[in-house]
């Protein structure tokens, strides 16, 4: 009987670990770390930077998986000119003895690149909780530091050439028909949301409804 009490710690022990790892479990699956599909823009990365090309654009992403935006996105002279993806390259392109022409995103906002879209459209997420989140895309040809377009979003996303698709938040109303699973959540402390699949276009910046609706748990 002595070696009872022990006996209980460790199951509650294992009790609140397993509790622990599915709420981690589920705050990965739910947080957004960039696009489920590859974006049309091949993609490199080394150790300190990640590096992104369209036809129009070099992007180097200086800051990649960190809040806040750190990006140099070189405007190419023709579709096939390459550069190299190092930390030391950009610090070059930036010099004032450098001729490339290029564009600078900087901000200390949870902001965190996703990927480039059609030849000059930079997608962006935007938040500090689960989705649904911000969707911010900046057009890189307009020089500006605020975006040419938001939203909300939830995964996945996909980036192509003329479009990206994803899950945008509606005020469509909660109920038991289309969200079977919303009671449940509501005793758990959750909330939840009815998502519609869009497709934005590009480069006109404009959403259409794909006509295909699912309910989400929110926090």
């Amino acid at each position: 009987m002595k070696y009872l009490p022990s006996l209980r710690v460790v199951l509650w022990s294992l009790v609140l670990a397993a509790g622990i790892a599915g709420g981690v479990l589920w705050y990965a699956y739910r947080h957004p770390q960039g696009p489920q599909s590859s974006p049309s823009a091949p993609s490199t990365a080394t150790a300190s930077v990640r590096c992104m090309d369209s036809p129009e654009y070099f992007v180097i992403d200086r800051n990649p998986g960190a809040p806040g935006l750190d990006v140099v996105a070189v405007r190419k002279t023709d579709a096939g000119m390459t550069f190299p993806c190092t930390a030391s390259s950009t610090a070059a392109l930036l010099s004032p003895s450098s001729s490339s022409s290029f564009v600078q995103l900087q901000n200390d906002l949870p902001e965190f690149v996703l990927g480039i879209a059609g030849s000059r459209f930079l997608i962006v997420d935007s938040g500090t909780a689960p989705p649904p989140r911000g969707l911010l895309v900046y057009d890189l040809s307009s020089h500006s530091e605020h975006p040419a377009f938001t939203d909300t979003y939830d995964r996945p996303i996909s980036l192509a050439t003329d479009t990206v698709t994803y899950w945008e938040a509606t005020t469509q109303a909660v109920t038991k028909a289309n969200c079977p699973d919303a009671g449940t959540w509501t005793s758990q402390g959750l909330g939840s949301v009815m998502v519609s699949h869009v497709e934005l276009a590009l480069p006109a910046l404009t959403v259409k409804a794909l006509g295909e609706y699912r309910c989400e748990p929110t926090q």
